[in-house]
């Protein structure tokens, strides 16, 4: 059985405009503080072959083992491209509520993520959905019960690393609760410990119990952590370290969902890191803008 891949270096995951390898992009991966990158659909894909290609010049321009990421959840938001199979999304396959099936889709997906050279999917969504108006959730997720949702994250974590390619749980600390969208303003779960042991962590403990790979953070204000309503969770060491690390005994790789949302506030990049952050996750315009002009993430 293939093993899904760990970072060999670096803390930034990356991104470019192109379908192609050009001598820029070359140039970047090859920094040492670049750990992998992250392709969008209307940025780097257009065919299968043309994504294959990309991922192993990529691969070999580093020289060193990259993480390749995508956001390939199913349902709405197919990140490969239209040459992979549209599966129904999270919600449908909990409206059905079958392990077998979820674990099913779930190596599919990694199957024909490895085909075309990508190592790390920015799924599953192990939010549970338990505000029908949250703004940035919707079908996204298996449903409103958390043992439900627990099921089926581990079950698609199951598939998806069967087949090689590392799963991410998303979004920690959960966002079901959200009443604004965090790609432009920072969401506050108020939300006590016993409610959020209960509902918006069990998926995610679930998931780590499967084996997950990475944890992507998602930036939320939790005042039930960190004292305050201003600072996300991506730069607070309560929740980075004393909830993932200590509480969950999370050993895998910790990600931040992508630095430039407004949630994230500008805060400096050296924030996610101290606060026990693994790795960085950086769009396009950062990655030409914020990290190379500092030659560093």
């Amino acid at each position: 059985m293939p093993q899904p891949p760990v970072a060999e270096s670096g803390v930034a995951l990356v991104a470019f405009a192109g379908t192609e390898l050009d001598q820029a992009t070359t140039n970047l991966v090859k920094q040492p503080w670049v750990a992998g990158v992250t392709l969008f659909r209307s940025l780097n894909i257009e065919t299968a072959g043309q994504t294959r290609k990309l991922t192993s010049d990529l691969q070999e321009a580093a020289g060193r083992s990259l993480l390749i990421a995508v956001d390939q959840e199913g349902g709405q938001l197919l990140g490969a491209g239209s040459a992979t199979t549209p599966f129904a999304g999270n919600m449908a396959m909990g409206a059905v509520g079958d392990s077998d099936l979820a674990h099913r889709v779930g190596r599919a997906i990694g199957l024909e993520l490895r085909a075309l050279g990508i190592n790390l999917n920015y799924a599953p969504v192990a939010d549970v959905a338990s505000r029908p108006h949250n703004p940035s959730l919707g079908i996204r997720s298996f449903g409103e019960d958390p043992h439900l949702v627990s099921r089926l994250t581990a079950a698609m974590v199951h598939g998806l690393q069967g087949a090689g390619v590392a799963a991410t749980l998303k979004h920690f600390p959960g966002k079901g609760e959200a009443t604004v969208d965090p790609h432009y303003e920072l969401p506050v779960l108020d939300l006590d410990l016993d409610r959020l042991e209960q509902v918006e962590f069990a998926p995610f403990r679930a998931g780590i119990e499967a084996g997950a790979r990475i944890v992507m953070v998602g930036h939320y204000g939790l005042p039930a952590i960190t004292g305050d309503r201003a600072t996300p969770a991506t730069a607070s060491r309560e929740v980075m370290t004393g909830l993932i690390r200590e509480s969950l005994g999370f050993d895998g790789l910790i990600v931040t969902d992508a630095l430039d949302m407004g949630a994230f506030g500008g805060l400096s990049t050296d924030s996610p890191l101290k606060a026990g952050a693994d790795l960085l996750l950086f769009g396009p315009a950062q990655t030409g803008a914020t990290v190379v002009s500092n030659g560093r993430a």
